[in-house]
């Protein structure tokens, strides 16, 4: 600026605007740069394990489930709160018979034209497996 263009208005404006500066400039000096808590990251690899239930690491050696027998199903690797197989104990079937059939009784009530109630019985099978040698 020249001094040519200076007036007085103009030259308080100037030293007032210089002075907020610097008091400004001191306050940002001055703030407490303390750090009062750290958030770790938490990791990407760290998910809801699907053979404890807990959230860990997802490494089989960090898994507290890794190298248990379970006593119910006796199943390896997991805990019971994340079983999701239904075992279902059949007395009729010997494991490994392949042909083997479950054979029940079943009652059904039809309702004919002529109001009276007729009764069936019918034997239900039910195939555990099919192998397919083809």
């Amino acid at each position: 600026m020249a001094t040519s263009d200076l007036t007085l208005e103009r030259a308080i404006d100037m030293c007032r605007i210089d002075e907020i500066t610097n008091r400004r400039l001191l306050d940002i000096k001055d703030t407490d740069e303390r750090v009062n808590k750290i958030h770790s990251k938490e990791s990407t690899n760290t998910r809801n394990c699907l053979f404890c239930g807990d959230r860990h690491e997802f490494v089989k050696g960090k898994c507290p489930a890794y190298g248990k027998v379970r006593k119910i199903c006796k199943g390896r690797n997991h805990f019971a709160k994340v079983f999701k197989k239904k075992h279902i104990k059949n007395d009729y079937t010997k494991k490994g018979d392949v042909n083997s059939k479950h054979k029940s009784r079943v009652k059904k009530i039809y309702q004919g034209d002529d109001s009276e109630d007729s009764e069936v019985e019918e034997e239900v099978y039910k195939i555990d497996k099919i192998i397919d040698n083809s």
